[in-house]
Order: structure tokens, then sequence, then C-alpha cells
């Protein structure tokens, strides 16, 4: 979906998706750091935790989450080929929210993102 064309009513939250990478630092080590992959509109919805943890899976129960993100699906995103906690998280409005679990929802439907907003 193009930037600035959110689906009205349900995803019109726009959304910056970061990826980690690793950039030669001064001395020469790598450095981890936060470049913007994509931006995308998404849905967002609280999260109740006894609600959360009925949805997931029994090896995804440890991870916990405050907001759940609900985007379409990207091939980039796909939690079946990409372990998209470790390599990715969402910016809204600012605030950083890591990512704690992925979901396919539908087959290349939605993916559905669990974050843990970072302290400010």
């Amino acid at each position: 979906m193009a930037v600035g064309t959110g689906t009205p009513g349900v995803r019109n939250h726009l959304v910056t998706i970061q990826q980690l990478t690793q950039i030669k630092g001064g001395s020469g080590r790598p450095v981890e750091s936060w470049t913007t992959l994509t931006r995308a509109w998404m849905e967002r919805v609280e999260v109740n935790r006894r609600a959360e943890a009925e949805r997931l899976t029994d090896a995804q129960l440890a991870a916990r989450s405050d907001v759940s993100w609900v985007m379409p699906y990207q091939r980039n995103m796909d939690p079946e080929l990409l372990g998209i906690p470790k390599v990715r998280r969402l910016v809204y409005q600012g605030r950083i929210y890591d990512i704690t679990a992925a979901v396919p929802r539908g087959v290349h439907d939605k993916i559905e993102l669990f974050t843990m907003a970072k302290a400010n």
C-alpha cells in the first residue's frame, strides 16, 4: 500500500518499520544501528494480556505485549521467512515499539505484530 493512502477506519496509523543493521564504527568495529525499512498503514489494537495469551501459540506465550499492530502482508515482514522480533521494530509518533512476536493472519493477507512500547 502506498504511503499516504490509508484504508479508512481500520488501518489509519502510519507506522515506520525499522531494520537492525550493522555499520562500521569509528574504531572499525561493527556497531548496531536502526535504519528505516519502510512505512505502512496499520491498525492499532490495545492488547489485553490474558486475551493475548489465549491467542498466541505455546511457543509464543512468553512474549508480552501492550499494543498489537495489524498490517497488510509484506514479504519482507513475513514471520515465517524472517525472525521479525530480532531484526525489526516499529516507530509511531516518535515512540519506539519493540516487536515481541509476529503472527501471519490468513494466507499472505495480514501480519499481526505484538509490541512493547519502550520507556521514554
